[in-house]
């Protein structure tokens, strides 16, 4: 299944929406709305085994900051991409946890995952239609 565009704009939207709330409460209700929609959504993971490119990167990106900070990092083990109803639920006890710039690193990498080019796999019938044309 295809990423709507209309997914990536809502998405955008409510990250933009985030980015300008006043309080780190309100920034982490929206970021709980737009986590738990990205992780449950299967045009942007069509398979379970989709989800840890874009979970470690999250992940990197905080104990990153962590360890400047002598705090502890973080890592999922490899059960809890088995479901992603405990995925969600551990991303949401990070994002309940973090201090703001946590909650920045958050964004931002949900929004570079959202934003980036994707990388439809061609078939030989789309090869073909991009040799001989398209008729409209």
């Amino acid at each position: 299944m295809p990423i709507n565009s209309d997914s990536e704009n809502l998405l955008l939207d409510v990250l933009n929406h985030a980015t300008e709330e006043k309080t780190l409460e309100k920034q982490i209700l929206r970021l709980y709305a737009a986590s738990t929609y990205l992780l449950l959504s299967k045009s942007f993971f069509p398979s379970n085994s989709d989800l840890p490119a874009f979970s470690e990167k999250l992940l990197y990106s905080l104990n990153k900051y962590r360890n400047k900070n002598s705090t502890k990092s973080i890592h999922f083990g490899d059960y809890v991409y088995k479901s992603r109803t405990v995925l969600v639920s551990r991303v949401i006890r990070i994002i309940e946890r973090s201090d703001e710039n946590e909650v920045k690193i958050i964004i931002t990498e949900i929004s570079r995952f959202v934003t980036k080019p994707s990388k439809k796999k061609k078939n030989s019938v789309d090869a073909l239609l991009d040799r001989f044309g398209r008729t409209k």
